[in-house]
């Protein structure tokens, strides 16, 4: 695919109460919170979902994407924190828990699952250890308490009232309920508007993996030992017996099943080639029976990446010193895509975090040293990018130090990488610290 440069748009930077740059900065203004966590486009890219943090919570909200205006939302309760968000369907989306304790500064995650339409009607826990709806003296019930964590494994594509989950069963010590991850787990299908669920099958294995495709298809899972030691299994079929996943399709023992392709026919693996020990990414075709490399070249591990339309990690981040890309030696649209975001935002990493069904718009997440972050919206059609809103937006990022990148070798010749950032107005030749 061949375009310029001019063909993007880049609106310009738009932060809210700019200030004249300063010889200082608060320190409130780096410890208090962001404001927008993070945003996900519904599959026909009319709404998006957004996690909000205000007075210390975070809560939902949900907008229409051309006019970035609220439909719908949700604050929980003083003790909660909306922890994930995710679309089912253009209408409705799920959404988890996370609850403060006494115990913990961090917020922990219920287990508890709930949905509600984009307008917040029809909003139920479907999954919990509180989701039981039976009544006192009577015996009928829709749903039931679940005393364990679930992970939702498959969307099910072409099915608007159903997910497929992992249960973990909880273990019991005394009164008290633990996710010891010491019982096998249940594969399950949950219905999204009821929260009645059927148990499908269970795994073998306490605390197994496992992966589903869009049709919700188990055919792989990876769990370990009492002993610490790993292991990853496949199958054909749901009736096909389990096999060792290295002798079953002849890759090596020390690749570690990650996901699957959208269509269930490329199986993304994480190693360390022997030759470098660099982790890094590959992929399994089942219909040729192959592997490939995915990304190669890179001086440091992968810490991220974002997958191309097929599901299959396209453009990878690593760091050995500032940020760089690595693109995968899969061709495909949203690597060309990537290179023209790349341009636009030189200096800084831009990264697709979300996009609609049919790929025609892309959510695109803008940050750097100086910029906490900001969000673009991104029509491939057009090949223009609208802002849509910054993180800590009381920052002005003309006031801000960059960060240097510094390399130097230990004693046993091992590279060690770092970052350091000077005073901004200092005149120092030599600042404090500085050897």
């Amino acid at each position: 695919m061949k375009v310029v440069y001019n063909c993007l748009v880049i609106l310009c930077f738009l932060f809210l109460s700019i200030k004249p740059a300063l010889s200082s900065l608060p320190l409130d203004d780096f410890v208090k919170h962001g404001d927008y966590l993070d945003l996900k486009l519904s599959p026909d890219g009319k709404h998006l979902a957004a996690r909000v943090r205000a007075d210390n919570r975070v809560f939902m909200v949900i907008l229409e994407t051309n006019s970035m205006k609220p439909v719908g939302g949700l604050k929980p309760d003083k003790r909660d924190i909306i922890h994930s968000v995710n679309w089912v369907s253009n209408e409705r989306v799920v959404f988890e828990y996370a609850e403060k304790t006494h115990n913990f500064d961090q917020p922990i995650p219920t287990g508890e699952l709930y949905a509600a339409n984009i307008d917040n009607s029809h909003r139920l826990m479907i999954y919990g250890y509180r989701a039981g709806d039976a009544k006192v003296g009577s015996r009928i019930s829709n749903r039931e308490d679940n005393f364990a964590t679930q992970e939702i494994l498959s969307y099910l594509e072409h099915d608007k009232k159903h997910i497929l989950i992992i249960e973990y069963p909880w273990s019991k010590e005394g009164n008290t309920y633990y996710d010891a991850r010491k019982r096998e787990p249940i594969i399950s299908k949950l219905n999204v508007f009821n929260g009645k669920k059927r148990k499908v099958e269970v795994l073998p294995h306490p605390g197994a993996v496992a992966f589903a495709n869009r049709k919700g298809e188990v055919k792989f899972m990876s769990w370990r030992t009492k002993e610490g030691d790993y292991f990853s299994a496949y199958r054909q079929n749901s009736d096909a017996p389990w096999q060792d996943l290295g002798t079953a399709l002849g890759i090596s023992d020390s690749l570690s099943p990650v996901k699957l392709s959208k269509n269930g026919q490329q199986l993304i693996l994480l190693g360390r080639p022997p030759e470098t020990g660099i982790l890094t990414y590959y992929q399994y075709d089942f219909g040729s029976a192959t592997l490939t490399t995915l990304f190669t070249g890179h001086k440091t591990d992968i810490e991220s990446y974002t997958s191309n339309e097929a599901g299959v990690p396209a453009v990878a981040l690593t760091f050995p010193g500032a940020s760089e890309y690595v693109y995968s030696s899969v061709e495909s649209r949203t690597v060309d895509i990537h290179k023209l975001l790349a341009d636009a935002f030189a200096g800084q990493t831009a990264m697709i975090s979300s996009r609609s069904a049919d790929g025609s718009k892309l959510l695109v997440h803008v940050s750097s040293d100086i910029n906490p972050g900001e969000y673009y919206l991104f029509q491939r059609d057009t090949l223009k990018a609208k802002f849509l809103w910054a993180n800590a937006s009381w920052i002005d990022p003309r006031t801000l130090s960059k960060m240097m990148p510094v390399q130097f070798n230990t004693d046993d010749d091992v590279t060690l990488n770092g970052y350091l950032t000077l005073p901004k107005h200092t005149t120092a030749k030599k600042p404090p610290l500085w050897s």
